[in-house]
């Protein structure tokens, strides 16, 4: 996986970061897999609540 990052300044802001992450394919599945999972869990949470 790469990561690229820099930070942005501002006078009137504070500074802050961004990153842009370039995954592998299998990165890339197994991210799409972790967020499949933790969108399920999240609906399952938020379905408990209400």
């Amino acid at each position: 996986m790469v990561l690229y990052g820099y930070m942005v300044y501002n006078t009137s802001m504070k500074s802050r970061y961004q990153y842009r992450i370039y995954p592998s394919e299998q990165q890339r599945k197994d991210l799409a897999r972790l967020f499949g999972c933790v969108r399920v869990v999240w609906n399952d949470a938020l379905a408990l609540c209400v």
